[in-house]
């Protein structure tokens, strides 16, 4: 996090935190026929569950396709054959300078998983219109999940 002494809109100055993202975050949506594989943990920080499509950071420098795929194997253990970006956005835009790909994976082959220390993750996969029933009410409220699953949902005319 910084802070920077900026002229406001108004004319006056004041002072400007930004969260600087160490990492661009990539997530992605693994789907099969109907079904949605999504990743269920723990969030510390809201003292929550949350359901949510895999992902992390990539790098700096690191090809964010690259990152997608290591994201998804190392969090499910399935690994895509086709990947393809479906969103690209600012996270949290007023405060942080983070932005998120999403990819869409298909043909997908399983294999073994390898969470970080940190990750106990469940696996779950679920149809399309039952996700989009958790996005409407609240139990699915990780905003790049639900970028994500409303995009597959406009792709799909689910």
């Amino acid at each position: 996090m910084y802070h920077d002494v900026v002229l406001r809109p108004d004319g006056k100055r004041g002072i400007y935190g930004v969260v600087h993202a160490r990492f661009e975050a990539v997530s992605v949506l693994p789907f099969r026929a109907d079904e949605v594989l999504l990743v269920g943990q723990q969030r510390y920080p809201l003292a929550a569950y949350s359901w949510e499509i895999p992902g992390g950071g990539a790098a700096p420098g690191e090809d964010l396709a690259a990152a997608a795929h290591r994201e998804l194997a190392e969090e499910t253990g399935y690994r895509a054959e086709t990947l393809q970006p479906i969103a690209n956005f600012s996270i949290w835009n007023a405060v942080s300078d983070a932005y998120c790909r999403v990819y869409l994976a298909r043909d997908l082959t399983a294999g073994p998983a390898a969470p970080e220390g940190s990750e106990q993750l469940v696996l779950r996969w679920l149809q399309l219109g039952r996700c989009l029933d958790m996005v409407r009410s609240g139990e699915i409220h990780d905003a790049i999940t639900q970028i994500a699953l409303l995009r597959l949902a406009q792709e799909t005319q689910c």
